[in-house]
């Protein structure tokens, strides 16, 4: 990987280690050999005694009554409403997306190389790169089914084809470190025709024109709105850190005050429009406004005192016998 990766042969690595590092490519592929070894057992570790069942709801409730006056405020909030219209392809558009991308899958069952099957096939971010995303955290990703996938998988496994909002993936997972996985993929988009999202925005643009109060937005989002969580709170998006919104998103609700409403803004398949119902420049958490920020701090909290406890235990078990 190494080699493809810096377009190097075999002969011209070991100089540059014997040049840069001084040392040979037999050490070399000990040293790694130990850190891919410590790796796994810290993931192993992780997985069997740290990570399984995460925190319970009363495990989170409890943190957050104990410690919630030493956690750190939220920083530049807004409270957001959003009436979001997702286009979805036609079914023919759809097939033809399929089709393509099981044809990539048997290709690399049969052998061909992944990164090469990314360069010549995908069409997702870093194809050029071998589809190459780097390493990505956990929570950080807009698209819950891609995480979901893979963070099920272990390194080295190439998964099915699967389908997520924007299309069909493939990926492949290289290593997985912490609550982080390098994650490779093929990615073939299935892209509604354009005279859908023309539609869609006029209809938004007319609902931005004609909305006034905050009860007409309700009922626009009731009538036009395709997104279930946010409709079944009359759009409501709860506070939002202004640094974690999409950027297209954070620069046109810095753009308008309270009461108003954005322009029509298309990120992937769905346009949506957003009204601004407050602003804060510092908030305190809470758990209804903040529930995945505040469950993710209890599950490393949690984490690291059981790692703590179980260290603890081993080495009353353990018996090491040091001769000098």
């Amino acid at each position: 990987m190494i080699l493809r990766q810096n377009s190097l042969s075999l002969e011209d690595f070991e100089a540059v280690l014997q040049t840069q590092q001084g040392i040979s490519l037999t050490k070399f592929k000990t040293e790694v050999r130990k850190q891919i070894r410590q790796e796994l057992l810290k993931q192993k570790v992780q997985q069997q005694y740290i990570s399984p069942g995460g925190v319970s709801r009363s495990d989170v409730e409890r943190f957050f009554a104990e410690y919630k006056d030493s956690l750190p405020p939220a920083g530049k909030s807004v409270l957001l409403s959003v009436i979001s219209i997702r286009i979805a392809a036609p079914e023919n558009i759809r097939q033809e997306a399929y089709t393509k991308i099981k044809a990539i899958k048997e290709r690399i069952d049969n052998g061909e190389d992944f990164s090469e099957a990314a360069k010549l096939y995908s069409s997702g971010p870093n194809a050029a790169q071998g589809g190459d995303l780097g390493f990505i955290a956990k929570g950080t990703l807009n698209e819950l089914a891609f995480e979901e996938k893979v963070f099920s998988m272990a390194p080295g496994q190439i998964s099915d084809v699967f389908e997520t909002r924007l299309g069909f993936h493939i990926v492949s997972v290289i290593a997985k470190k912490d609550m982080m996985v390098h994650v490779k993929q093929i990615f073939v988009p299935v892209t509604p025709p354009e005279d859908l999202f023309v539609r869609a925005r006029a209809t938004l643009d007319s609902i931005r024109a004609a909305v006034r109060e905050t009860g007409d937005f309700t009922r626009a989002v009731r009538m036009f709105s395709t997104d279930a969580i946010s409709k079944s709170r009359g759009g409501l998006m709860g506070w939002q850190e202004v640094s974690s919104l999409d950027p297209r998103v954070r620069l046109a609700v810095d753009s308008i005050g309270v009461g108003e409403i954005s322009p029509v803004i298309q990120i992937d398949n769905t346009l949506s429009i957003y009204r601004l119902e407050d602003r804060k420049d510092v908030r305190p958490l809470s758990l209804e406004e903040d529930w995945a920020e505040i469950s993710a701090i209890a599950q490393r909290i949690y984490s690291q005192k059981k790692l703590i406890d179980l260290v603890k235990k081993w080495r009353q078990k353990t018996f090491i016998d040091v001769r000098l």
